[in-house]
């Protein structure tokens, strides 16, 4: 049986969120982890790019732009 992950970031580092302990934390029971990053603005790319290379097998990154003036909690 495989199990996947997902996490949708964007500015991570810039504010405070500790992805890095979430992904690691969640990884032993996961056969994949599937990161969608937003093209932030501070090193949070720099960051997941380091973690996949630590685990090329587990980890896959997707970089998709985020929609721009949006409401927040708005339907797309």
């Amino acid at each position: 049986m495989n199990l996947s992950a997902f996490m949708v970031l964007r500015n991570g580092v810039a504010l405070g969120y500790p992805f890095i302990e979430a992904i690691l934390s969640l990884l032993p029971a996961c056969d994949e982890f599937v990161i969608s990053e937003g093209y932030s603005d501070d090193e949070t790319w720099l960051w997941l790019e380091r973690l996949q290379a630590r685990f090329p097998e587990q980890i896959r990154l997707l970089r998709r732009h985020w929609p721009q003036n949006r409401n927040s909690g708005g339907a797309i």
